[in-house]
């Protein structure tokens, strides 16, 4: 699917723990068992456009709705054997709504009264996590790729039986690490995915046309960027893929977030010609988290959880954008005539919105503190055994928790885009919106964190956020910023 990018800010790891744990303890409240503070992190609705199934990823497990997002229920992260650990896992469904969560040493089924949970055994015994799921406009294919590294076969597996069984595809590549992949909606032989260069750590994109059995190198731009996603495919055209991709470091200066790692400009490119060509057409200063596209692949929306960027729309399949508001996107989703809006639920004021009219306007869908529990099933399932106990201390974690982002300087700077030609944005796209949010008074929380920020940095706050902001846009910047969404590698977005 294509979802939020994954392992883009485990590099700093330990100093976001160790701030996150100071915030927490600033704000008289507790980071989940896994050390993150709760955040949206991706959705995935369907299959197909009558489906009520949503499912939410966040920092702290899944939160599923049966009814079109009127009531949520949680599946902890216990029950998906990934607890304990920051691991966003990738999610697909299939026609008879089961789900499917890869994890770092298999595939999970979960079953569609959420209370049965087994592993699939082909890719329980394969080498590697499983890093992307896609599933088609059915759900009676499914295909999803692992990474083992140390020499051995990065693989792509399908199932074309509704998930029941899964079969490996050709001989896999031991040259690449795979990121992401997504199938054509029109013609599911048709896959593409990115992944880096296991040797040089370029930036890679492939394509297969028979199901990803046999895989070929597209002439990809890879010299100004460190990761690249499938963003899309082209729902009316499989020749049409986007790709987001984060610049390298040092490229363009935007300046630094509050963990200290330097913030990175994100590019969104598009080809209409099955790869051979590629073309930036949108850029945001800091991480690209959301990306969506309506079934006809006419209207492209994509977004930015840093202040004066938000939701951006596009009428002529990316040629040109407009902003729609200042909303802190951190995934997007459209399916059925609606885009879902993953958003800062403190800012915001909820965690998932979903707008009925292209974005311009967004009513909220989920808060997380009205979720009820996990789902309801006999004594035996984990689900009531060991989630249903676990929910009240969860849940009072979910109250009150602020939420943010970093605000990042802006850059125009241009890039060498090397090897293959990249062509420069045409289109329009508006400047900066938004002012900044503020609400209450917590000066002793937000110094505490300030402090704990500048000796963990080891350097005073530059461009990127200031002293002089209020204590809770600045504690709203760190507690949902990328670091405290990603704190260790897991399989990219939303």
């Amino acid at each position: 699917m294509a979802r939020h990018p994954p392992s883009e800010f485990s590099r700093n790891r330990s100093r976001a723990i160790g701030a996150a744990l100071v915030a927490c303890t600033a704000f008289g409240h507790t980071a989940h068992a896994n050390g993150r503070l709760p955040t949206a992190q991706h959705v995935v609705v369907g299959p197909g456009n009558a489906s009520t199934t949503i499912i939410l990823r966040t920092t702290f497990g899944l939160l599923v709705s049966e009814d079109s997002g009127r009531t949520f229920r949680w599946i902890c992260e216990d029950a998906m054997e990934y607890a304990m650990q920051p691991w966003d896992p990738a999610i697909a469904l299939d026609a008879t709504n089961r789900i499917f969560v890869g994890l770092a040493d298999g595939l999970m089924r979960v079953s569609s009264d959420r209370c049965t949970y087994e592993r699939d055994p082909t890719l329980q015994t394969s080498p590697g996590y499983v890093i992307d799921l896609d599933h088609d406009r059915t759900g009676r294919s499914i295909v999803a790729i692992t990474g083992a590294g140390g020499g051995a076969a990065n693989r792509v597996y399908r199932s074309d039986d509704v998930g029941a069984s899964f079969r490996a595809l050709g001989g896999g590549r031991t040259d690449v690490l795979f990121d992401s992949l997504e199938m054509a909606p029109t013609d599911t032989s048709r896959v593409y995915l990115t992944g880096v260069a296991a040797a040089a750590g370029t930036v890679l994109v492939l394509r297969s046309d028979d199901a990803g059995a046999t895989l070929r190198d597209l002439p990809f731009p890879s010299a100004p960027f460190r990761n690249a996603y499938i963003a899309a495919v082209d729902p009316a055209n499989a020749d049409r893929v986007f790709v987001r991709a984060a610049i390298r470091a040092g490229i363009v200066d935007a300046g630094f977030e509050p963990s200290g790692a330097p913030i990175v400009p994100w590019v969104l490119l598009r080809t209409d010609d099955g790869g051979q060509r590629w073309r930036e057409i949108a850029r945001t200063v800091g991480t690209m988290t959301g990306f969506a596209i309506s079934d006809d692949g006419r209207t492209v929306w994509y977004g930015s959880p840093n202040r004066g960027e938000g939701l951006y729309r596009s009428d002529d399949g990316g040629d040109s954008f407009r902003t729609l508001g200042a909303v802190r996107v951190l995934c997007l989703r459209q399916h059925g005539g609606v885009l879902y809006v993953c958003a800062n639920h403190v800012v915001e004021r909820y965690a998932l919105g979903r707008s009925l009219d292209r974005g311009t306007t967004i009513e909220p869908l989920l808060r997380f503190e009205d979720v009820p529990g996990a789902f309801h099933c006999p004594r035996a399932s984990v689900e009531t055994s060991v989630c249903a106990l676990r929910w009240p201390v969860v849940r009072s974690q979910l109250v009150g928790i602020d939420g943010g982002i970093v605000d990042a300087g802006g850059s125009d700077a241009g890039i060498d885009a090397g090897g293959a030609e990249l062509e420069r944005p045409t289109g329009c796209r508006c400047g900066a919106i938004g002012s900044a949010h503020s609400s209450g008074s917590r000066t002793r929380a937000a110094l505490a964190l300030v402090g704990a920020l500048i000796f963990i940095r080891g350097r005073k706050p530059t461009a990127g956020w200031t002293l002089n902001r209020s204590s809770h846009d600045l504690a709203a910047d760190f507690l949902s910023a990328p670091n405290n969404q990603n704190l260790a590698p897991s399989p990219p977005p939303c």
